[in-house]
């Protein structure tokens, strides 16, 4: 589902929960069922930006996992080319490109073009520090 999906379904939740509490006589309880579901809203979105901020710890810290791997590998088979860290770490291939692209822009790994569209993927002075300080 697209981004702009996931707000609108959020957004037509969200205006069916206020006019469900805008409709209160119906319930016969007046504002405590109002206060409640505004109450609920927001533990719910709380809860979502807690989860949300809980999940991107746990990507991020895959992501250095796999950076380190990459370096490693790449470190050891100079010359080697994007296919094979995909084989090696067993990740798709278009993750693997983006993960070497960020590790290119932060200047860890240099990628040059060598034959045909083959891609042939060097550690730079610095990708071999940071491999160095992981030790």
């Amino acid at each position: 589902m697209q981004r702009s999906q996931r707000e609108k379904i959020k957004v037509e939740f969200e205006f069916y929960i206020i006019s469900l509490a805008k409709q209160d006589n119906s319930w016969g309880l007046g504002g405590r069922r109002r206060r409640f579901i505004y109450l609920s809203i927001y533990v719910l979105r709380i809860t979502v930006k807690f989860i949300k901020n809980k999940l991107l710890m746990v990507i991020i810290d895959n992501m250095e996992k796999r950076t380190i791997q990459i370096l490693q590998y790449v470190n050891k088979n100079e010359g080697c080319q994007v296919q094979d860290v995909t084989e090696h770490l067993g990740l798709s291939r278009p993750l693997t490109s983006v993960i070497l692209k960020s590790m290119e822009e932060l200047g860890l790994i240099k990628r040059d073009f060598g034959e045909g569209r083959a891609v042939i993927l060097k550690i730079t002075e610095h990708g071999k520090e940071v491999l160095n300080n992981d030790k």
